[in-house]
């Protein structure tokens, strides 16, 4: 027998070539997230515990900071500015803090103590934050 006939076994509705559980860009929906985890009670759980995360970091980052902001002003600004003591930083225009103008020298070591500050205290936070709230469930 021949049968020249087409067969669809898809979905009703489907646009061809158009997966139900992915965007355009290839990345997952958020049904096509809890399909790939194979189990929605385990996605709802994890949904869960996300947003508990999410509201005790929101109520209380504020704490984080100021701890780090304290350990900063008492240990940190000190040991800095101690490195950086020799320079004499009245001799820059820092009125405009991210384009301080002056002797090249002087700037160069300026904008190292800013970033050094900088990333120092990024890193305090952190670690507060990480101590304070431990990593979101992921």
């Amino acid at each position: 027998m021949n049968d020249n006939t087409l067969m669809h076994y898809g979905i009703k509705g489907m646009k061809w070539g158009v997966r139900r559980y992915q965007n355009e860009d290839g990345t997952l929906t958020a049904t096509g997230k809890n399909r790939a985890m194979g189990n929605r009670k385990e996605a709802r759980q994890l949904r869960k515990a996300q947003k508990k995360w999410d509201k005790n970091f929101n109520r209380n980052f504020y704490k984080a900071y100021n701890k780090a902001a304290e350990y900063s002003n008492s240990v940190l600004i000190p040991k800095i500015n101690k490195k950086y003591g020799k320079y004499d930083w009245s001799e820059l225009d820092t009125s405009d803090p991210s384009n301080p103008k002056g002797d090249p020298k002087l700037v160069s070591a300026y904008k190292k103590y800013i970033n050094e500050y900088e990333t120092k205290f990024n890193q305090v936070l952190q670690q507060n934050y990480d101590d304070m709230f431990g990593k979101r469930p992921e």
